[in-house]
Parts: structure tokens; C-alpha cells; sequence
């Protein structure tokens, strides 16, 4: 099934990646490909934790630019992460993509997390947003 009616890549998630790193003080850095599911997102939630332990966040750039697919079952562990983001310090989230699905879903997480999202149609303008 997929997210809000939209259609879902049939790929399983193990065609899919996730990256998850803190780029430098203050900055995570998110990227996304291939169909994105529920497990994929919570693999980013294990990581994301592993990685910060006592860190603070400022912004957040998720590059989305390669999800081919969004399947619903990310929407819990979605919005975990956003969450997550905003209880490590993250005041804003920029996300690039150019998917009108990823855009729906992406701003539907930030307005249930109260985490301010602005989405951005390429990962080089998301870069530029960050500095």
C-alpha cells in the first residue's frame, strides 16, 4: 500500500539506502534513495541515535533526490525521525527533491512534528539553504 494513495516502487527496501552523518557542527546530513520504507527509515532512527548520543543539531539537509518510491509503511518510523531531529536541537529541516509524493509526505511529517520543513527541488539549493 502506499502513502496517501500515491504509488509505491516495488523494489524492496535492500535496493534502497540510507546515510546518515553530522557533516559538521551543527549540520546532519540525510541522504535517500530507491524506495523508501518503514525498516529503511528505521535503520536512519538507529543510526541517528548512534550517532549524536549527547550532540545538538542546528539544521538538518535531507537529500531525497534519488527515492524512486515511498511505501507507507515509513510513515511511523517517519515520523519518529523528524522527532528525533527536533529533540536533538534541529530547528529546520531542508529537504531536496523533485518528487510531488516526497513533498506531500515530507511536509505532512514536518507539520505532525512541529519540525519547520522547507523543501527545495535540488540538492544544490538545499546546500546553499545551509550556509
Amino acid at each position: 500500500m502506499a502513502l496517501f494513495g500515491g504509488k509505491s516502487s516495488p523494489e524492496p527496501s535492500a535496493t534502497a539506502e540510507i546515510t546518515v552523518e553530522l557533516a559538521e557542527e551543527g549540520l546532519l546530513r540525510i541522504r535517500a534513495s530507491g524506495n523508501v520504507d518503514g525498516p529503511l527509515v528505521q535503520r536512519a532512527v538507529v543510526r541517528l541515535r548512534g550517532l549524536m548520543g549527547n550532540r545538538r543539531a542546528r539544521i538538518c539537509l535531507i537529500d531525497a533526490m534519488g527515492v524512486t518510491g515511498v511505501d507507507a509503511s515509513m510513515r511511523a518510523p517517519g515520523l519518529e525521525l523528524f522527532r528525533i531531529l527536533k529533540g536533538y536541537g534541529v530547528t529546520a529541516c531542508i529537504i531536496a527533491t523533485a518528487s510531488p509524493l516526497v513533498r506531500l509526505v515530507a511536509s505532512t511529517l514536518g507539520m505532525a512534528s512541529g519540525l519547520r520543513v522547507e523543501i527545495v527541488p535540488t540538492a544544490e539549493l538545499a546546500a546553499q539553504r545551509t550556509q
